[in-house]
């Protein structure tokens, strides 16, 4: 997980319910054109389907929470890591 260093970084940051058990997780970055673009499609060519997807913002800080179905490969994992400069990421019910 990557530190939150970021100064503007939100404090309420969403979380799934003690009741859900999808995986998922929740990026913090910097609000861009193109993020969802290109999360969404990195799962969709791995033939990832996505449960439920939320972005909020705070001021120019984002925070994306996406639940799917099935679990992710490392090597999914590492290019959605690697698709942008996340301030904080936290992968989710990932077991």
């Amino acid at each position: 997980m990557m530190e939150n260093v970021y100064k503007n970084s939100t404090e309420n940051q969403p979380e799934l319910s003690e009741s859900d058990s999808k995986p998922g997780f929740i990026f913090e970055y910097v609000d861009q054109k193109g993020v969802i673009s290109k999360i969404s499609s990195i799962l969709a060519y791995n033939d990832v389907n996505i449960a439920s997807m939320t972005v909020t913002r705070d001021g120019d800080v984002a925070t994306m929470k996406c639940d799917f179905d099935g679990k992710l490969q490392d090597d999914v994992k590492e290019e959605l890591l690697n698709s942008f400069r996340f301030i904080r990421t936290e992968f989710l019910n990932m077991e």
